[in-house]
C-alpha cells in the first residue's frame, strides 16, 4: 500500500454504562476520513470525536486474525483506544479487494459508570460515478460486522447475506442473518432498504434487525472497484430501551441471473421487471370469510410497470411499484386463505422458464375506515429473444389459469383456477384462446358451503410481427358477462412456455389473472379428423364382452389401411391381439368392412364402421366403431363379442364445463332376450343428453332385434356423470361408459350392458355400443 487518504462512510455511537445494568446511547452518520502513511505504518482516523493515530507499534497480535488487524492504544488502566480494521484480499469473508471496514473504538472505565465512543468506517476506492450502471440489475453477497451495546458493555456483531441492486429503479435491498447478543444463535435477521442516487455513486436507506428488543436505524452506501466490484456500507440503529449498534456492511459482487426456475425459488438472485395488472377495490367487511353479499366497492382496473427482486441469499422477494413501500415476502402458494394476512405474495405457478405471481396489499380497516385492496397479478422469467422467435408454423401451448373475481353477487372474492389452449399461428400472428374457469368462494368457516361456478373462458389475439409480445381480448360467462383484454410474451430459449396477465370487467365488477402454459403439439391435433391422420397411432380403449369391459389397445395405419386390437376371448382364455388388413378383408358396404381372421387357435369375424361424411348410416368424422366376435378352439364358451368404439379423444381442457348438447345416432348390440325367445344381434337409434355445467348426461337406447320381422325390446335410459377422462353411469337394470370425441365434444362413443330380470318370461341380456353425432 502506498501513503493515501481514502475516502469513506462513517457512523458513530455513544453509549453509557452504569452498575444498575443499563445503558443508553446515541447513534449517527458521521464525515470522517481515514489516512494511511506508508512511512510510518500508521492509521490516522478522523471523525466527531476528533482524530487519532495508530502505529505498527500498537498492533495487538493476540487479538489480531487473517481476516482483521487489531491495534491497542492503552492511555491509562481505564482509558483504551482501539482499531479494527480489516484486511485486504479477493476472497473469504471480510476480506475485499477494493472496500475495507474500521472500527475505533474509544472506552473510559470508572468504579461505578463506564462510557464510550465506537465509530465505524468503509472506506477503499470506490467507482467512479460514471461506472455506476442506470440499467440493469446486481447482485452482492455481504458480511456484515458491527458492535451492539449490552449494559455490560460492548459485543460483536457478525453475520451474511445479499444485497440485490436494482439499478434501473435505483433501489438496493439487503438480507442476511446475524449473531444475536440477547437471543443467542445466529439466525437474526437484518434487513435494509435504500434508493441508489440517479448521478452520483452513493446510496441512502434504512436498517433494522430484532435481538430482544426491535433495532432501527440509517443506512448508507457506495460500489467500490473499477467496475462495481463490491459494496460497502456502515448502519447505525438504536432500541427503545437505550442500546446501540454500529457497524459495516461489505460485499463483492456474486452470481446473478438464471437460465431456469427451481421451483418456486431460484438457483441465484435477478431483478426481474413486468407490467403488472392491477385491480383496487375497497370492503367494509374484507374480501375472505364475509357473510355481507354487495359490499365491494371502488374497484378500478390499472396497468403498471412493477419490479421484483428475488435475493437468493434468503429466498425472498423485493416488491417496487408505485405506491407501494419496499418490502420483501416469502413466496407463498396458492388457495391456502391467507388472504387476512394482508400484504402477501403468492407464486401460484411455477413452471421452467416463467412463473406466475400476484402482489396482495390490504390497508385500512380502523376507526371505521373501509377496508382498502390492491391486486397486482404478474407473470416474470426468461423471456424467448426476440430473434429467437420462430415467425412459421403453427404452436399450441397447454394452459393454466388463475386469478381473483371480485363480484358483488357474492359475498366474498372468488379463487379462479382452470386450465385451457393457447394456439397460435406464428406466419400470420393469428391467437385462439380457450379455457375453463373453476370460480370457488374464498371461504372457510363451518357453516355453509362455498360457492363454486365453472365458466367457459374464449378469446383471441395478435403477436407482433417484431417483438415477443402478445395482446388480445377475452370473455367469460357463467356470474355474469365478464369481457377484458390479455398481453403476455413467451419464455425459454425456443419458446418453450407462454405467460400473460388478463383482466376483465362485468358492469362495476371486475377480474384479474394470470395464465402459464407449455409448448405441447397435441394442442394442434383438436380439429383433426380421422381421415386426416397420416401416420401410425395407438387408441387407449375399452372393449364390452358379454357385459364385461376390459382395456384394450387398438392401432391404426392410415398408410396400409390397417387395424390392430386387443380383444377379449370366450371365459376362461386370455385375451389376445389381432391385425385387420386389407388382405383379411371379406366384403365392404358404404358403410362398413368386414373381416375374418383365422389363427392356429381361433376365428375371428366382424366389422369396423368406415369414418367420415360418405357412411350413408352415420357420418363420424373424429372416431369410429367396430364388432368382432372372437371363437378359440376347444373353448367350452363358444364365441364372444367384442364391441369397442376409438378415436381422437376430446381432451379435457377442450370439453363444455357449461351449458347442454344433444346428441343423436345409432347403437348395436347382441345378446339374449328369454321374454322374446330371441338371441342374436340388436340396432337400433341412439340419444345422449349431457348437462356439461352440471357434469350429467342421460342416455337412451331403442332397440330392435335383427330379424326378417323386428320386433322391438323395451327403451333403455340410463343416468350418467361427466368425469374428467370420460363419463360413466350406473343403474338398476345396467350400466355404460364412453368419452366424448373432436374438438368441443362433438361426437360421443359408449359401451352398455343392459342385464334386466324384471321382465316376464325371463331375463336380458345384452351388450353393445351407441355412437352419435352433435344435433
Amino acid at each position: 500500500m502506498v501513503t493515501e487518504s481514502f475516502a469513506n462512510l462513517s457512523a458513530r455511537a455513544t453509549a453509557n454504562f452504569n452498575a444498575n445494568g443499563k445503558t443508553n446511547g446515541t447513534v449517527a452518520n458521521q464525515t470522517g476520513t481515514i489516512r494511511y502513511d506508508a512511512v510510518a505504518g500508521s492509521y490516522t482516523l478522523t471523525g466527531r470525536g476528533g482524530s487519532i493515530t495508530f502505529t505498527a507499534a500498537d498492533i495487538d497480535a493476540s487479538q489480531s486474525s487473517p481476516g482483521a488487524t487489531v491495534y491497542v492504544r492503552k492511555n491509562s488502566s481505564s482509558n483504551v483506544d482501539s482499531l479494527t480494521i480489516t484486511n485486504p484480499g479477493v476472497s473469504g469473508r471480510f476480506t475485499y479487494q477494493y472496500v475495507g471496514s474500521a472500527f475505533w473504538q474509544h472506552t473510559q472505565i470508572s468504579n461505578n459508570s463506564g462510557s464510550g465512543t465506537l465509530d465505524a468506517f468503509v472506506y477503499g476506492m470506490p467507482s467512479a460515478a460514471s461506472a455506476v450502471p442506470r440499467t440493469g440489475a446486481g447482485y452482492f453477497d455481504v458480511d456484515l460486522v458491527g458492535i451492539e451495546t449490552t449494559p455490560t458493555g460492548p459485543a460483536a456483531l457478525g453475520g451474511s447475506g445479499g444485497a440485490v441492486v436494482d439499478f434501473a429503479a435505483g433501489q438496493v435491498s439487503i438480507r442476511g442473518t446475524m449473531n444475536g447478543v440477547y437471543t443467542g444463535g445466529d439466525d437474526n435477521v437484518f434487513a435494509a432498504e435504500g434508493t441508489v442516487s440517479s448521478s452520483a455513486n452513493s446510496f441512502t436507506g434504512t436498517f433494522r434487525f430484532s435481538d430482544g428488543a426491535e433495532f432501527s436505524g440509517g443506512l448508507q452506501g457506495a460500489f467500490f472497484g473499477p467496475e462495481v466490484n463490491e459494496i460497502g456500507a456502515t448502519f447505525n440503529a438504536a432500541a427503545p430501551d437505550g442500546r446501540v449498534a454500529i457497524g459495516t456492511i461489505m460485499g463483492r459482487q456474486g452470481a446473478y441471473g438464471n437460465s431456469r426456475f427451481s421451483g418456486r425459488s431460484l438457483d441465484n438472485s435477478q431483478v426481474f421487471t413486468v407490467q403488472a395488472r392491477r385491480l383496487d377495490f375497497t370492503t367494509a367487511t374484507g374480501a375472505v370469510n364475509s357473510s355481507v353479499v354487495g359490499d365491494f366497492a371502488n374497484q378500478t382496473l390499472s396497468s403498471e410497470t412493477f419490479s421484483i427482486a428475488y435475493n437468493a441469499g434468503n429466498g425472498f422477494y423485493q416488491m417496487t411499484a408505485p405506491g407501494l413501500s419496499t418490502g420483501v415476502y416469502m413466496p407463498l402458494p396458492y388457495g391456502s386463505n391467507m388472504d387476512y394476512l394482508g400484504d402477501l405474495f403468492v407464486v401460484p405457478t411455477v413452471q421452467t422458464w416463467s412463473a406466475a405471481g400476484y402482489f396482495q396489499q390490504l390497508t385500512g380497516g380502523s376507526a371505521g375506515q373501509p377496508l382498502r385492496y390492491r391486486l397486482d397479478s404478474i407473470v416474470y422469467g426468461m423471456p424467448t429473444p426476440d430473434a429467437s422467435l420462430v415467425r412459421t408454423g403453427d404452436a399450441g401451448y397447454l394452459l393454466s389459469f388463475t386469478g381473483k373475481v371480485i363480484d358483488n353477487d357474492y359475498a366474498n372474492a372468488l379463487l379462479a383456477s382452470g386450465s385451457g389452449t393457447l394456439s397460435v399461428d406464428l406466419g400470420s400472428g393469428a391467437m385462439t384462446l380457450k379455457g375453463d374457469l373453476q370460480l370457488v368462494e374464498d371461504y372457510s368457516i363451518a357453516g355453509r358451503a362455498r360457492v363454486s361456478k365453472a365458466a367457459a373462458l374464449t378469446g383471441s389475439g395478435m403477436l407482433s410481427s417484431s417483438r415477443n409480445a402478445f395482446s388480445g381480448s377475452l370473455s367469460f360467462g357463467e356470474i355474469g358477462n365478464y369481457s377484458g383484454t390479455f398481453d403476455g410474451s413467451f419464455f425459454g430459449p425456443g419458446a418453450e412456455e407462454v405467460g400473460a396477465t388478463w383482466s376483465a370487467s362485468d358492469g362495476s365488477d371486475r377480474a384479474v389473472g394470470t395464465f402459464l402454459g407449455v409448448n405441447d403439439p397435441s394442442v394442434l391435433e383438436t380439429g383433426i379428423k380421422f381421415q386426416d391422420l397420416d401416420r401410425l397411432t395407438s387408441f387407449q380403449t375399452v372393449t364390452m364382452a358379454d357385459g364385461f369391459e376390459e382395456g384394450s389397445t387398438i392401432t391404426y395405419d392410415p398408410t396400409t389401411g390397417t387395424y390392430t386390437a386387443r380383444l377379449a376371448h370366450p371365459y376362461g382364455v386370455s385375451s389376445g391381439t389381432y391385425t385387420f388388413d386389407p388382405a383379411h378383408a371379406t366384403s365392404s358396404s358404404a358403410s362398413r368392412t368386414y373381416y375374418r381372421v383365422e389363427t392356429a387357435d381361433a376365428s375371428v369375424t366382424g366389422y369396423i364402421s368406415k369414418f367420415g361424411d360418405q357412411n350413408p348410416v352415420i357420418a363420424l368424422s373424429y372416431m369410429t366403431f367396430g364388432d368382432m366376435a372372437v371363437e378359440v378352439d376347444d373353448s367350452p364358451n363358444g364365441s364372444i363379442h367384442n364391441f369397442f368404439v376409438f378415436g381422437l379423444n376430446t381432451k379435457a381442457i377442450d370439453r363444455p364445463h357449461a351449458g347442454t348438447a344433444s346428441y343423436s345416432g345409432v347403437a348395436y348390440g347382441y345378446g339374449s332376450v328369454q321374454q322374446l325367445g330371441y338371441v342374436g344381434a340388436v340396432s337400433g337409434q341412439s340419444r345422449l343428453d349431457a348437462d356439461f355445467g352440471a357434469g350429467t348426461l342421460t342416455l337412451a337406447l331403442n332397440l330392435n332385434t335383427s330379424e326378417a320381422g323386428p320386433r322391438s325390446l323395451p327403451q333403455y335410459s340410463f343416468a350418467g356423470s361427466i368425469a374428467n377422462d370420460g363419463f360413466y353411469g350406473n343403474t338398476a337394470s345396467g350400466h355404460f361408459q364412453g368419452d366424448f370425441y373432436g374438438p368441443n365434444a362433438a361426437e360421443f362413443g359408449a359401451l352398455w350392458s343392459v342385464s334386466d330380470a324384471t321382465l316376464p318370461g325371463g331375463p336380458t341380456n345384452i351388450s353393445g355400443l351407441a355412437v352419435g353425432t352433435k344435433r
